[in-house]
């Protein structure tokens, strides 16, 4: 950038600055703390911790329940960035410092005076409650300990409290928790529940059986131990069920730190205290997300193919896939340290099985009891009851025919394995039942693919998956809800973007532009997915697997009004299908900004000023996604 004398001094120093900087790292003192400074609060959550579909990007700060308390600017610096919004981190105001970082105050109820009327100004401009403005660095000023906002709970927040980042240069997140604020208060050393080993090649057992099994650990203060012989054999997984507690607080939080040693040396460390929100996704590789759809997170101490995330670190080239030697004993110690370095730790041993063991234990059981299941690359198939070593199960693979001889029996059930690298199988017959299971493709993950079949498309990106993806697809037409329903895979496979999915119903849609894409949950409940209709043919976008089903959306929103008067005026708005698209009040034709909780479907309004009372014809129209409309009108 080309300065020049009249570039504002203010503009000169942070660039000066930013360039002495360039990661912002600072030390102890240089931030303030957001909220109640110089008290002690309390976190509801932390930066490590583990969300349904992305790393916590900073510090949930409690709020007893209550609204409206005084956010502080944490240093000197300007508003670089702040955003209206219904959805997301809802109100949020972002200041960058003259060190090069970011600090950003999320699911704020509002912005201070200066603050508030800088957005109005812009919403009414735009015409539009949902804005987003970028201030120049020498408009918005700000100085440590300046009150910028006041704390809420608008976005996508469960509860009042105030979200809390650092940002380096980068953008990339920092853990707040490390510059050593005073009002956190944590002696609390991490807790351990329970391990999980699973099985990662076909040839690999766990006390002679195949599939993911956990294990509860046994305490002792802060040093927990795993009484119980472990065997293994081929290549095997380590998963780790922990949390953090802070001081004074029963919530949760994400452990940073966590070190696994092999016989006294490094086999593998995660260290959580930086991130990229591009590489947030990849939690769901990170953890062991089939799992944790119907339960815990549990981190995986394994790399995954496709994971790339940055704080990993091996003690040589295994990437944390553990594999032992016949008879070889090895002792693994792991370490948990919080931000304030509080510590326990977890030991336990394992052991090589014998290279021929055939027989599971007496009772099998595994974490993949189904009929037929798929474990990573391992299509798992249960009989119903054990069977003899010479019994065989058949797979139907592209015109062949193959017996498979039991990898493990039982005296309660047996279980085949067949390495989906080997062929797609059409279906098995195990039991004297054939099963028909629905594989249609291998899906490379690296290399644009389209899948056509029958009345479906499915256009994968080079960066759509990542793995190789055994795709199964299932159409069929729903006969208790009347409705055409089509199966895309399982949804315990993540996706890593987009899918492009073109579909053709299986009978003619009269209604098109009232009809749309859902996705179908486990209830049975609708979640509009959208789609655009060319010729017979709709095409939509997905970012995680499952059914889907076509519906049509006839039925106009629902408007309720609750406060009606000169001042302002408030609504319900409602809609129980398609959600709601669009909304807009006119008084006397003139735009009103109406801001929007979509927790409490409410609207209510903002005068531009505080002159003129609203007064006159006053028209509300809604609109849902499926284009259906409704209008209210009263004169005021």
């Amino acid at each position: 950038m080309k300065l020049n004398k009249f570039t504002p001094l203010f503009l000169i120093l942070i660039l000066l600055r930013f360039s002495a900087f360039s990661q912002g790292i600072t030390g102890k003192g240089y931030y303030q703390f957001p909220i109640n400074p110089g008290q002690i609060n309390y976190l509801s959550g932390n930066m490590s911790e583990l969300r349904p579909n992305h790393f916590h990007a900073g510090l949930d700060i409690k709020t007893g329940g209550r609204q409206g308390l005084p956010i502080y600017a944490a240093a000197d610096g300007y508003v670089s960035r702040i955003k209206a919004s219904a959805w997301g981190y809802g109100n949020v105001v972002y200041i960058t410092h003259l060190n090069g970082t970011t600090t950003v105050y999320a699911h704020l109820q509002s912005f201070n005076k200066e603050l508030s009327q800088y957005m109005k100004s812009g919403q009414y401009a735009a015409k539009s409650f949902e804005l987003e403005l970028f201030p120049k660095p020498n408009e918005l000023k700000v100085s440590k300990g300046d009150v910028i906002a006041y704390s809420g709970n608008s976005g996508s927040s469960g509860g009042p409290h105030l979200h809390f980042e650092i940002r380096d240069s980068r953008q990339h997140v920092l853990d707040p928790l490390v510059y050593g604020f005073d009002e956190i208060k944590d002696r609390t050393a991490p807790n351990v529940e329970k391990i999980a080993l699973i099985t990662l090649s076909p040839d690999a057992r766990i006390n002679g059986n195949f599939g993911r099994f956990e294990y509860p650990v046994s305490r002792v203060g802060n040093t927990y131990s795993i009484p119980r012989n472990i065997s293994v054999k081929g290549q095997i997984g380590l998963e780790i069920l922990a949390y953090d507690r802070l001081d004074g607080a029963a919530n949760k939080n994400g452990v940073p730190y966590i070190e696994v040693l092999r016989d006294s040396a490094l086999f593998i460390r995660t260290h959580i205290n930086s991130f990229s929100f591009a590489d947030t996704r990849m939690l769901l590789l990170h953890t062991n997300y089939p799992v944790s759809l119907s339960g815990p997170r549990y981190t995986r101490m394994y790399l995954m193919n496709g994971n790339g995330l940055p704080f990993y670190t091996f003690g040589g080239n295994h990437k944390g896939v553990i594999e032992l030697a016949e008879d070889e004993t090895s002792r693994f110690d792991i370490e948990f340290h919080d931000a304030y370095k509080n510590k326990s730790s977890l030991s336990f041993t394992l052991k090589g099985e014998k290279a021929d063991t055939l027989l599971g234990t007496t009772n099998y059981s595994s974490g993949y009891d189904g009929r037929i299941s798929l474990l990573e690359k391992t299509l798992v198939i249960n009989s119903k009851s054990s069977r003899k070593i010479t019994d065989s199960a058949t797979v139907y693979s592209n015109g062949l025919i193959i017996k498979l001889a039991p990898a493990i029996v039982g005296t309660n059930k047996s279980t085949y394995l067949w390495d989906m690298r080997k062929g797609l199988p059409d279906s098995v017959k195990v039991d004297d039942q054939i099963e028909v299971l629905h594989f249609k493709a291998t899906i490379p993950s690296t290399e644009i693919y389209q899948f056509n079949e029958r009345n479906l498309t499915l256009n994968f990106r080079k960066n759509t998956l990542y793995d190789t993806l055994y795709l199964k697809t299932q159409q069929a037409f729903n006969e208790y809800n009347r409705q055409e329903e089509f199966t895309i895979h399982e949804e315990s496979v993540p996706l890593n973007g987009n899918l492009e999915v073109i579909y053709t119903p299986l009978e003619r849609i009269e209604n098109q532009n009232k009809t749309h894409v859902y996705k179908i949950g486990s209830n049975g409940s609708k979640s509009f997915i959208g789609g655009t209709w060319v010729g017979d043919k709709i095409k939509f976008q997905i970012r995680n697997f499952g059914t889907f089903a076509l519906a049509q959306d006839t039925i106009p929103p629902t408007i309720r009004p609750i406060m009606l008067n000169s001042t302002q005026v408030r609504f319900v708005i409602k809609d129980e299908l398609s959600g709601l698209s669009s909304y807009e009040v006119k008084v006397n034709g003139e735009w009103l900004l109406m801001h929007y909780d979509y927790k409490q479907s409410l609207i209510w309004s903002d005068k531009k000023d505080d002159s003129p009372p609203l007064k006159g014809d006053l028209v509300l129209k809604v609109v849902d996604n499926a284009g259906n409309e409704k209008i209210y009108q009263t004169k005021l």
